[in-house]
């Protein structure tokens, strides 16, 4: 049986899975050689946006300092691979919805910050004419939450 997209993703979707330490590198891991696979002409292997999300939700869910960075470069690299290797690896609205679900984790300073330039960023994509990429209701209610935690701490080192 030779490895395709579907086993080399369910793998990755068993480390995003896993809540393990080290699930973010191993799912980045995988990812790297599918994509080095791909670029060599083995079009079984591509990578596709099911891919890299869950590449995405296993540095979230490793619970590493650095997994917005993390989170975020998956994204900058889906973007710029998008357009020049395969553009079927362009980020969907879901992409952007875990980006921003990786601020809301992290323990980030200036998250409602990074979340309006990563919302600023998607809305842009949108009204360039990227379909994919409309800002949702879950888009929207991220925002807010991002905002009423920010919010929430302040309040908090006030009183205390």
């Amino acid at each position: 049986v030779e490895p395709n997209t579907i086993a080399y993703t369910t793998c990755i979707m068993a480390w995003r899975n896993s809540g393990h330490k080290d699930a973010g590198k191993r799912a980045s891991f995988l990812l790297q050689k599918m994509e080095a696979y791909y670029d060599e002409g083995l079009h079984d292997l591509r990578p596709n946006v099911i891919t890299y999300t869950n590449v995405m939700e296993a540095w979230i869910s490793s619970g590493q300092h650095d997994s917005f960075e993390r989170v975020k470069a998956i994204l900058d690299h889906m973007i710029h691979r998008s357009k020049t290797v395969d553009s079927e690896c362009a980020p969907t609205t879901i992409c952007f919805n875990v980006a921003l679900k990786a601020i809301r984790l992290s323990s980030e300073p200036m998250k409602d910050q990074k979340a309006q330039i990563l919302f600023d960023r998607m809305k842009e994509m949108h009204e360039s004419g990227d379909v994919k990429v409309k800002p949702s209701i879950q888009t929207y209610n991220a925002k807010e939450v991002l905002k009423g935690d920010v919010l929430l701490s302040l309040l908090q080192s006030m009183h205390y």
